[in-house]
């Protein structure tokens, strides 16, 4: 029940984002996430952190990326928080993730490299931990 909220979410979240309908071979990744925030960092802060500075920084080096907090309103996960990673294809998706989901050795790059500074601010508000499953759309 709580992974077809998930879709639902991402239906109407994308259909908005992109003025337009998922398109087919696209590959969107949902995770439950948990967030574990630092002494004195509110989740607004936290918040605004991830979707002002964190996210922009890594789209902005993982080109037909696009990420996602959702806030769960209704049913299982109601209370909680989740994360959608978009890639707009498979080939998209295993630049930066192998078969198993771990990191390629270009994302390890970005992450030493481009994205070491923003991932260093990360570590002072919070950190997120996820179960998650990827698809295809169809």
């Amino acid at each position: 029940m709580k992974k077809i909220a998930f879709v639902v979410a991402l239906a109407l979240l994308t259909g908005v984002a992109f003025g337009q309908t998922i398109q087919k071979g696209a590959v969107v990744g949902l995770y439950d996430i948990e967030i574990t925030l630092d002494p004195d960092v509110t989740m607004n802060q936290y918040l605004d952190f991830v979707l002002n500075e964190s996210f922009p920084a890594w789209e902005k080096h993982m080109p037909g990326i696009k990420l996602f907090i959702l806030k769960g309103f209704r049913g299982d996960n109601a209370k909680g928080y989740g994360l959608c990673v978009w890639c707009e294809s498979k080939e998209v998706y295993k630049k930066y993730w192998d078969k198993e989901g771990a990191p390629t050795e270009l994302l390890q790059g970005l992450m030493k490299n481009e994205l070491k500074e923003v991932q260093e601010k990360a570590k002072k508000v919070g950190w997120m931990s996820w179960d998650f499953t990827d698809y295809v759309v169809l």
